[in-house]
């Protein structure tokens, strides 16, 4: 008969720890797509994003289960609006996110993404 043990610390070092390996992996992915996003804002548009750019941000924080990661854009803007507009999540569907029309920011039958290609072109793969 086999007996297993579970060492607490050293579980909760490699799963949870900021500094255990999880951690470490999880912060790697979300600076490559951090970075493959600012290089997709970059060189896919054709208009001013200064405000997109800087508001580009990877953010860790410690949850209950572990160390996170959340990189994302949150540009606000108002531009002749009854209220704040959400800019970035605009840009990354194409569609006006008050109204649900389309925005026009088209590039042939594809709207601007940039966050969207940022996963994928870090290896990870859209589910099912």
């Amino acid at each position: 008969m086999s007996r297993l043990f579970f060492y607490e610390g050293a579980v909760n070092f490699l799963l949870k720890d900021p500094n255990g390996p999880v951690s470490r992996f999880v912060t790697k992915k979300a600076s490559e797509i951090h970075a493959h996003a600012f290089t997709n804002i970059s060189s896919l548009t054709v208009k001013r994003t200064g405000d997109l750019l800087g508001s580009l941000k990877m953010v860790g924080f410690e949850g209950v289960d572990g160390h996170h990661v959340a990189v994302g854009a949150d540009s606000i803007h108002t531009h002749g609006r009854s209220g704040p507009f959400p800019y970035a999540k605009a840009l990354e569907t194409g569609f006006d996110p008050l109204t649900g029309a389309s925005m026009g920011y088209k590039r042939g039958h594809l709207s601007f993404a940039y966050m969207i290609p940022a996963v994928k072109q870090s290896g990870f793969r859209q589910r099912a």
